[in-house]
């Protein structure tokens, strides 16, 4: 992600999805140096460092993700909505975490083994 000689890091931090007052597009340098100043308390001269920053505020989430919540990290969890499944609609791109159909951090591992197989049978088809 860095060219040589340098170093990508991504500096987060919990943030509400809507700001009490103000808005993302508004404050979003503002907090990002906050952040910046804090890690700077750990790694000095990190600012004079910075070759570029890229700010993502929860807007910017919701945007990429096309969703009306957003949590860092995956999709905010809501009672009784679907999850996404691990077939996409791209041919051999398939979903596999804890945002997927399966669902929680515990049920991974067994989902990553039904997809393998389900990609198996795929692969199986086609080379018929």
């Amino acid at each position: 992600m860095a060219p040589a000689g340098c170093h990508a890091m991504t500096i987060y931090t919990v943030a509400p999805d809507r700001l009490a007052t103000g808005t993302w597009a508004e404050r979003r340098e503002d907090y990002a140096d906050k952040l910046v100043a804090y890690a700077e308390t750990r790694i000095p001269g990190l600012r004079a460092h910075t070759q570029t920053r890229v700010i993502m505020t929860p807007e910017d989430f919701r945007q990429r993700t096309a969703t009306q919540h957003h949590a860092f990290g995956g999709l905010a969890p809501f009672m009784n909505t679907p999850r996404i499944p691990h077939r996409t609609p791209i041919d051999g791109l398939w979903f596999v975490g804890a945002q997927s159909q399966s669902g929680g951090v515990n049920a991974v591992i067994p989902a990553a083994y039904r997809v393998a197989r389900q990609v198996h049978a795929q692969a199986a088809t086609k080379g018929s």
